[in-house]
């Protein structure tokens, strides 16, 4: 009987996610989360509302790797030249400096750090 029930949320919860997905609608992200599974939802609701301050802003708390793979860096990017077009720096800075925390969050290392090149041994 509970494996019958668990097969019906798994289904009802895989068509939920496919129409939030259809319909770009975010609310959808508590079916998919915001790893890998919501790229295609996000990339609906960016195409539908031309929105992408707020699918950056969802990237800055996704799980760990998010920010490092190729589709969510493109949407940051896409938004920081927006608000470079728009001449708006401190906001640009606070975007930048939000990325930098969640990918030092994850064990990244920032963009330009440099390696350690000297060692102190007591």
């Amino acid at each position: 009987r509970c494996s019958a029930i668990r097969r019906r949320l798994g289904t009802l919860f895989a068509s939920a996610a496919a129409r939030s997905e259809a319909r770009g609608w975010l609310g959808g992200l508590c079916f998919c989360g915001l790893g890998e599974h919501a790229f295609p939802l996000l990339q609906s609701y960016i195409d539908r509302s031309s929105d992408v301050q707020t699918a950056a802003a969802l990237l800055l708390s996704a799980p760990k790797g998010v920010l490092s793979l190729p589709l969510p860096r493109h949407w940051l990017d896409t938004y920081r030249r927006m608000l470079n077009r728009w001449q708006l720096y401190h906001a640009r800075c606070r975007l930048d400096i939000a990325a930098a925390r969640a990918r030092s969050a994850e064990g990244e290392r920032r963009v330009g750090e440099p390696a350690s090149q000297v060692f102190a041994r007591c």
